[in-house]
C-alpha cells in the first residue's frame, strides 16, 4: 500500500498543472465543507446541559382567539397547576428580567431572572456557595432572597467566601444573598447573572392577578410519564380552572413543549437551511473531483491496459485509485478543516442566529472523527468512480496507438450524468439565492409606519428613595430629578431637534391590555378587544416619525395626574367606528362591567398603523394605544432626534443625565435604525449567505462543464478533424461543442427547478412579498444558468478550431 501511495504521489503532480490545481482547490471545499457539516450537526445533536434532559418540558398558556395563540400564565394559575397536576416530579416557572444594580460605584444593569418553585432542582443546578432558591422562598411572608452568578459574584464581591448573607440593592428592593450559581450556569435564559423569587417580589396584589401573564412554567417529568399523558393531565386542570374562573380562564388551555424544542426550536430552521446549502456545495464539490478524476482516468486509458497486459489485476487497480484520490481529499481536507475553522466563527460572527453558549460549536475529536469518516467515505466514492468506465475497455483497442482519443463511450455517459447533476443542484441552489435576494430587497424598501433615521433610544433608570421605600417592595418616590424635568434638559443639548419619553422603545417589547370601546356588543375570549399599551410624553410622534390620520398628537395640556386623552392607531378606529371619526369617542382597559372602576379614555388623535412591535409583521394584528407619560415612572426610554449622526448624542446625554443625579443608570443606546437593521438581520444574512453557496456552486459548474467540454474535444479530435475534412465550418464545429454545454444546462435547469419548486415549501415562512414559486426568481436562474453555460463552452469549442484535420486523421 505504501508503494502504492508513493506512485499515487508522483503520477498525481505529473498530471497538468491546471488538472492538480483545480482537484486540489475543490478538495479544499470538500474539506471545508465536510468540516462545517460536522460542526453543524454537533450544534444540532447537542443534548440540554442537564441531567435527564428528556423529562424537561415548558408549559405555556394559550387562548383560543381567530387562532390559537400562546400566552405565558400568571402567578395563580401557576399555584394550581402544580397543586392540581400529578404528572411532574419538580414544578417551577421563571421569566427574564434585567435589574440595575446599585452598589458603591456607579449603577449596573445586569441580566436575570425571576423564578419560583423548584426551578434549581428541576434543572439539576447545585450553587458553588450557599443554597439555592426554593419553593419555601415563595412564601408571602418570606424574606427577598437571591441567587448570584459566579462571575457577577467575582465583579462585584471579589469573590468573598462570605458574600452569602449580604444584601444587594436591585431597583426598589433589597434581597438577601443565599448562594452563588456556578459560571457555566446561565439560567433559562442563557444570560442571566442573578436569580430572584417570582412571587415574593411582586406585590400582594400581582399575587391574585390570573389575567396578568407572560411567563412559562418549568417542570421535569415523573419517571415513566410520557408527554401525552402530561398534556392530558393539565389540560383536565385547564378544564377546571375555567369552570371555575370563567371570567379570565373561559378558552385558555395549556400546551407542554419538551424543553428541547423551546431551547433550540427558533434556531433549527437556520440551522437546516446552513444544513441544505453545506450539503448541496459538499455533492458539487464532489462530483466535480470524481468527474476530474474520470475525465483524468479516460486520458490514461492506454496506461492501465499496459498494466493490466503486464499483469496488474483488479485490486492493484483499485488501490491505485484509492492512492490518488487519498491524496487529493488529505491534501484539500486538511487545508479545508484549517480553513473552516476560521470560516466558522466568522460565519457565527455574522450570523444573527444567537446559539446556546452551551451548543456553541467547535472543533473537538467527535467533530474531527466525522470529518475523517466522511473523508474515507468521499475517497472510496471519488476513487472507485472511474472504474467502471475502465473495466469496459477492450485491452487490444485501447493498446493501439491513438487510442487515447477514442469516441468516449462510458466514461463520456457518466461524465455527463456527473455535470447534469452538478447543474441541477446549482440551479436549486441559485433559485434560493433569487428567493432571498428579492425577499430581502422587498424588506429594504418595507415602510414600517415610522421614521428611525437620526433617532437615538436608551433606557434610563432614575434613582429611588431607598427610605421612603424601606426595603419593602413598596412603589416608592422619584429621587432623583423628575423624568419630564429630564426631558426639557434633554430638548436642549445641541443638535437635538425633537425628544421624548415613552414606557418603551419602539420594537423592544410592550405590554398587552385588554379594553372595551363604548358602546360595543358582547365579546368573548375569542374576539375579547386587546391593545398595546405606550405610555408616552408630548412629542414622541415627532420625534420618531408617526403620522397622524386624523385629530392631533399630544400636547403639554395632556399630561397630569388625571389625564384621560388617548390616541390610537387605525385598527382600533375601523374595527369599532368604520368610516366615521374616532376623535371624541370613548374607551377604557378592562370590560364594560358595573364592577370596572378604570377611568374612561377620550380619543384625541388615530394614528397610521405602523409596525412598532416588529418588521416586516407585528407579532399580533392588535392595534395600538398611546397614554400620556407617568411623569413618576423611574424606569423608561429616551428618544432623542436629530439632523445628524445620532451615535454622537450618546455621551453628552449620558453625561447631562449622570449630572443631574449621580444614581441615574442609562443602558443600552442604540441609534433606532440599529433597532430596524436588527429586524431584518435574518433575512439579509439568509440572502448574503445562500449567494455565497450559489456562487461557489456556480463556480464549481463552470470548472465542472469546461473539464467535461475540454475532454470531450480531447476524445472526439479525430471525429472533429473527420468532419474538417468533410467540409464542416467553423461556426458548425464551435456549435458542437457549445451545443452539447447548452444541452447539459437544459436538462440541469429543468431537474433544478423541479427541485428548487419541491423544497421551497420549506423556507415559504422565512419570504416576504415573495412566493416559493416566483416566476421571476425562476426565470432569472434558468438565464443565469444557461448563459454560465455557454461561457464555459466557449473556450473548449475554440479549440476545435485548432485542430488540423490531416494530424486528427493519422490517429487510427
Amino acid at each position: 500500500m505504501i508503494s502504492d501511495l508513493r506512485f499515487a504521489w508522483r503520477a498525481l503532480w505529473k498530471s497538468p498543472t491546471t488538472t492538480v490545481g483545480a482537484m486540489l482547490a475543490l478538495a479544499l471545499g470538500i474539506g471545508a465543507t465536510t468540516t462545517m457539516f460536522g460542526l453543524l450537526s454537533a450544534v444540532a445533536l447537542r443534548p440540554l446541559p442537564y441531567p435527564e434532559s428528556d423529562r424537561l418540558v415548558e408549559l405555556w398558556g394559550n387562548v383560543e382567539r381567530q387562532v390559537v395563540e400562546r400566552r405565558g400564565t400568571s402567578i395563580p394559575d401557576y399555584l394550581d397547576w402544580k397543586a392540581k397536576s400529578t404528572s411532574f416530579d419538580q414544578f417551577s416557572a421563571w421569566g427574564g428580567n434585567g435589574f440595575i444594580v446599585y452598589g458603591a460605584g456607579a449603577p449596573e444593569r445586569v441580566s436575570g431572572e425571576t423564578v419560583a418553585g423548584e426551578y434549581f432542582a428541576a434543572l439539576g443546578v447545585e450553587p458553588i456557595l450557599g443554597r439555592a432558591l426554593t419553593s419555601a422562598d415563595d412564601a408571602p411572608n418570606a424574606p427577598l432572597a437571591a441567587v448570584i452568578g459566579e462571575e457577577l459574584w467575582n465583579r462585584l464581591y471579589g469573590r468573598a467566601p462570605d458574600v452569602v448573607g449580604k444584601s444587594i440593592r436591585m431597583g426598589t428592593q433589597v434581597f438577601t444573598i443565599v448562594g452563588v450559581a456556578p459560571a457555566k450556569f446561565k439560567g433559562r435564559s442563557d444570560a442571566s447573572e442573578v436569580w430572584v423569587s417570582m412571587i415574593a417580589s411582586v406585590p400582594p396584589q400581582a399575587r391574585e392577578q390570573r389575567g396578568s401573564r407572560g411567563f412559562p412554567a418549568l417542570a421535569r417529568l415523573a419517571p415513566g410519564v410520557s408527554l401525552a399523558q402530561a398534556q392530558a393531565d393539565v389540560t383536565n386542570v385547564a378544564q377546571q380552572l375555567a369552570q371555575a374562573y370563567p371570567q379570565t380562564n373561559e378558552k385558555r388551555g395549556v400546551e407542554v413543549s419538551p424543553l428541547s424544542n423551546e431551547v433550540f426550536g427558533a434556531i433549527r430552521p437556520a440551522i437546516s437551511l446552513l444544513f441544505g446549502a453545506v450539503a448541496f456545495v459538499l455533492v458539487i464539490a464532489c462530483a466535480s473531483v470524481a468527474s476530474l478524476l474520470l475525465a483524468r482516468t479516460e486520458s490514461r486509458r492506454r496506461e492501465f491496459s499496459l498494466r493490466r497486459a503486464i499483469g496488474a489485476d483488479e485490486r492493484r487497480l483499485v488501490r491505485l485509485m484509492l492512492s490518488e484520490s487519498a491524496w487529493v481529499v488529505a491534501l484539500g481536507g486538511t487545508a479545508g478543516v484549517l480553513l473552516s475553522m476560521w470560516a466558522g466563527d466568522a460565519l457565527l460572527a455574522l450570523s444573527p442566529v444567537q446559539l446556546p453558549s452551551f451548543a456553541a460549536p467547535g472543533l473537538d475529536w467527535r467533530t474531527l472523527g466525522f470529518v475523517a469518516g466522511v473523508g474515507v467515505l468521499i475517497t472510496v466514492v471519488i476513487g472507485l468512480s472511474p472504474l467502471r468506465s475502465i473495466g469496459r475497455h477492450s485491452l487490444a483497442q485501447d493498446l493501439r496507438e491513438g487510442a487515447v482519443e477514442a469516441r468516449g463511450g462510458a466514461g463520456g455517459r457518466t461524465l455527463q450524468t456527473i455535470v447534469a447533476i452538478q447543474i441541477a443542484v446549482t440551479v436549486t441552489l441559485l433559485v434560493g439565492a433569487a428567493l432571498f435576494g428579492r425577499s430581502f430587497a422587498a424588506l429594504a424598501k418595507f415602510d414600517p409606519g415610522f421614521d428611525p433615521s437620526g433617532v437615538l433610544s436608551m433606557r434610563v433608570q432614575l434613582p429611588f428613595d431607598a427610605l421612603a421605600q424601606g426595603g419593602t417592595g413598596g412603589p416608592g418616590v422619584d429621587a432623583g430629578a423628575p423624568s419630564l424635568a429630564l426631558l426639557e434638559a434633554l430638548r436642549g443639548l445641541p443638535g437635538v431637534t425633537h425628544a421624548a419619553l415613552a414606557s418603551a422603545i419602539p420594537l423592544g417589547g410592550q405590554g398587552a391590555i385588554f379594553y372595551s370601546a363604548e358602546g360595543m356588543g358582547a365579546v368573548d375570549a375569542t374576539n375579547r378587544p386587546r391593545a398595546f399599551l405606550h405610555r408616552v410624553s408630548p412629542g414622541y410622534v415627532e420625534t420618531i416619525g408617526l403620522r397622524v390620520m386624523d385629530g392631533r398628537a399630544f400636547g403639554a395640556t395632556d399630561l397630569g395626574a388625571n389625564a384621560t386623552n388617548v390616541m390610537v392607531t387605525q385598527a382600533m378606529a375601523e374595527r369599532f367606528w368604520p368610516g366615521e371619526s374616532a376623535v371624541g369617542r370613548r374607551i377604557k382597559a378592562g370590560d364594560l362591567t358595573a364592577e370596572n372602576k378604570n377611568p374612561w379614555w377620550t380619543i384625541v388623535g388615530v394614528l397610521q398603523d405602523a409596525n412598532l412591535r416588529g418588521i416586516p409583521v407585528n407579532p399580533t394584528n392588535d392595534p395600538d394605544i398611546f397614554v400620556p407619560f407617568n411623569e413618576r415612572s423611574r424606569g423608561f426610554a429616551v428618544l432623542l432626534k436629530t439632523s445628524g449622526d445620532p451615535s454622537l448624542l450618546i455621551k453628552p446625554a449620558g453625561e447631562l443625565m449622570r449630572r443631574q443625579d449621580a444614581g441615574t443608570a442609562v443602558f443600552t443606546p442604540q441609534p433606532l435604525s440599529e433597532l430596524v437593521d436588527q429586524q431584518l438581520a435574518a433575512s439579509r444574512f439568509l440572502t448574503w449567505l445562500t449567494g455565497v453557496f450559489a456562487g461557489t456552486a456556480l463556480t464549481l459548474a463552470i470548472i465542472a462543464i469546461y473539464g467535461l467540454l475540454a475532454y470531450w474535444v480531447g476524445q472526439r479530435t479525430r471525429e472533429i478533424g473527420v468532419r474538417a475534412a468533410l467540409g464542416a465550418n467553423r461556426s458548425q464545429l464551435v456549435g458542437l461543442v457549445v451545443g452539447q454545454g447548452l444541452t447539459l444546462a437544459l436538462i440541469g435547469v429543468i431537474a433544478g427547478g423541479v427541485a428548487a419548486a419541491v423544497l421551497g415549501r420549506f423556507v415559504e415562512t422565512q419570504l416576504y412579498s415573495v412566493q416559493a414559486l416566483d416566476i421571476v426568481s425562476f426565470a432569472m436562474t434558468a438565464g443565469v444558468m444557461i448563459a454560465t453555460a455557454f461561457i464555459a463552452s466557449v473556450v473548449p469549442a475554440l479549440r476545435t478550431l485548432r485542430i488540423d484535420p490531416i494530424n486528427a486523421l493519422r490517429g487510427e
